[in-house]
């Protein structure tokens, strides 16, 4: 892969004689931070590639597992559900109008499930960042030698770490942010979101509990039940 090649100007110039007419970008996000007013970085992004899916579909990957278990619960509980209603009932109109039910209602049950899970988790995890902030603001000494052992641990050499974690103690945004990924484990920045994953189930379980479904509109419960079964 081609490696990011990174400028280094001393003014806007630089941007104005290559034709940029943006502020310069690190890893895709504007560099605006005052302590950055001097010098300016310059990142040319490594090429994204259509075979590599987190260049192309970043939104899908970050619902993934919703998206997997959505699928697989609506194809399982359907299926159940419903062979047991047709054996049972041997009625071709009940067992279409109890499918259409049960995926809809268990869609809609999942995406509720999913979104309270996720917002329950984010809640926890910003109570941990509050508590962690606090550490940092009463003992910051002890959290700065904490962060520079964290780094050693993560192969960083040791002088490099101590003044990593010198730096870090300066900048409170910056010192929380490494406090938080490498001691709580948490993505400050992450793009989790509670909707976005209720979505991803509602969507992912009606079209998993509908492939069950549909042999019965359109072939006797017989033959419904067999095909659904074996698709």
């Amino acid at each position: 892969a081609t490696s990011a090649q990174v400028f280094l100007t001393s003014s806007p110039r630089f941007m104005k004689e290559n034709g940029s007419k943006h502020a310069p970008r690190v890893f895709g996000r504007p560099i605006t931070k005052p302590g950055l007013k001097k010098f300016r970085f310059m990142v040319k992004e490594v090429p994204r590639r259509a075979d590599f899916i987190h260049h192309q579909m970043p939104g899908i990957l970050n619902g993934i597992r919703e998206v997997v278990f959505g699928a697989e619960d609506g194809m399982v509980s359907t299926l159940g559900a419903l062979t047991g209603i047709a054996v049972g009932t041997s009625n071709h109109l009940t067992v279409v109008l109890a499918g259409c039910v049960i995926v809809l209602v268990e869609s809609i049950s999942m995406a509720v499930g999913s979104y309270l899970s996720a917002k329950s988790v984010r809640e926890v995890e910003e109570r941990k960042m509050k508590e962690e902030q606090i550490e940092l603001n009463e003992h910051p000494e002890e959290e700065k030698k904490e962060l520079a052992g964290m780094f050693v641990r993560d192969g960083w050499p040791e002088a490099l770490a101590v003044t990593m974690s010198e730096t870090a103690v300066t900048r409170n945004e910056l010192f929380l942010k490494e406090m938080a990924y490498r001691e709580l484990s948490i993505a400050p920045d992450g793009e989790d979101s509670p909707i976005r994953n209720a979505l991803f189930m509602f969507g992912s379980y009606i079209i998993g509990g509908t492939i069950p479904v549909l042999p019965y509109f359109f072939l006797p419960i017989t033959s419904g039940l067999i095909v659904s079964v074996t698709a």
